[in-house]
């Protein structure tokens, strides 16, 4: 006999659910690891690519789809990737698809993902900062020694097994990787985490997941916590936070003149200078090589309004690489629904619309957002922030 309630069948199904996009999650970001460890965990996530389709579509084969723009904004991405990026294969199709699904799932299942997922990046976070501290301080040696995923930077990946430091050519200048291949990744879902957070210093976590940020020494990291707090200034159009907000700003003005005994913090402080035209110091998405080929390809309206191929071996960390790969047009047509749907969701939510704004600023240097990792954080926070409010209206948290 069956003493399992209804309810309780139902929140092990969000849970199993959960369980499986977490999974995916991990794998899908572990497999970009240096090393023959990446190729194991790729297996592993081709693996459970079958195993989601085996068993979370026959369990949600009678569910109604839900955001239906989102998940139409998604497909139509789908094709156009396939068929005008060299880089796509089957595989990102099918990842489109398991995207699509999660977006398209019970509001429950994607909070859920979005809490699970932050429990172990906390936990990914705590380990990177042991690492980091027994590094510099310590001196402790890596397990291993890999070549940095960008062939020609002299950068290395000191791999500690449990976290990653990324040490550039000269060997003075190391940031935290946590378990992604980048600093840059990591420090942005940090940021993205913390404001899904709202700022919640009470939970240990946070103060975790801070800390780990701040030892990324990414710009990312920074700026899109600024930007938060200037959007929090916007919608609470309060002096005190106006006052608040102009000396944050004059004082990382000011930092670029600031000099420190720590090459890790001269360089982060170095990157918020403006340089001749006013461009960001920071701003180093894009090639020289690349930079030539986009002057030249703005200037021809066809090629800007409907795209023109692109040599892979200079295809920037820019949104600027949609523009030339699909053309402005496209781009649009994928970006602005996409935005609209993902706004529609956060039902007037002053947080969740922080939280959407931060995401899409993001893709201004890491345009590879659509993919699973990210809308969970995306997504699932959301649903987080909405949860939030309503036990704090029900006095319940």
């Amino acid at each position: 006999m069956n003493n399992v309630l209804p309810m309780e069948n139902a929140n092990r199904k969000v849970l199993h659910d959960s369980y499986l996009i977490l999974a995916l999650v991990l794998t899908g970001a572990l497999m970009f690891l240096p090393s023959s460890v990446g190729e194991i965990v790729s297996i592993i996530y081709k693996v459970l690519m079958v195993l989601f389709f085996l068993v979370y579509v026959p369990r949600h084969k009678n569910d109604k789809m839900k955001n239906g723009l989102l998940g139409i904004t998604l497909l139509f991405f789908g094709f156009v990737h396939f068929f005008r990026d060299p880089s796509a294969t089957i595989f990102s199709f099918v990842d489109l698809l398991i995207l699509i699904l999660f977006c398209s799932g019970n509001s429950i299942m994607q909070r859920t993902s979005y809490e699970l997922f932050r429990k172990i990046f906390i936990g990914i976070c705590f380990l990177g900062i042991i690492v980091f501290i027994g590094f510099v301080i310590l001196g402790i040696s890596p397990l291993t020694i890999d070549e940095f995923y960008e062939e020609g930077t002299g950068n290395q990946y000191y791999n500690y097994g449990v976290s990653i430091i990324l040490v550039n050519q000269f060997g003075f200048l190391y940031r935290l990787c946590g378990l992604f291949n980048e600093p840059g990744m990591f420090g942005t879902f940090a940021a993205l985490i913390l404001i899904a957070e709202q700022y919640n210093y009470k939970k240990i976590g946070n103060w975790i997941i801070f800390i780990a940020g701040i030892f990324s020494f990414s710009l990312a990291f920074w700026a899109l916590l600024v930007i938060s707090v200037f959007c929090d200034v916007l919608f609470n159009r309060r002096k005190s936070s106006i006052i608040i907000l102009s000396c944050i700003i004059i004082g990382i003005g000011s930092l670029a003149t600031v000099t420190t005994k720590s090459a890790n913090f001269d360089r982060l402080f170095s990157r918020v200078a403006l340089e001749e035209g006013g461009k960001l110091a920071g701003d180093q998405r894009t090639s020289d090589e690349f930079d030539a080929f986009y002057d030249n390809f703005k200037k021809s309206p066809e090629k800007l309004l409907f795209g023109s191929s692109l040599d892979p071996s200079i295809i920037p960390s820019s949104y600027k690489r949609y523009i030339v790969q699909y053309g402005l047009i496209l781009t649009l047509m994928i970006f602005i629904p996409l935005f609209i749907s993902i706004m529609r969701m956060c039902k007037k939510n002053k947080w969740a619309y922080i939280l959407t704004i931060c995401f899409f600023v993001s893709i201004y240097q890491r345009p590879l957002v659509i993919d699973l990792i990210y809308f969970v954080i995306l997504v699932g926070g959301i649903q987080y922030i909405l949860y939030c409010d309503e036990m704090k209206k029900l006095q319940i948290v």
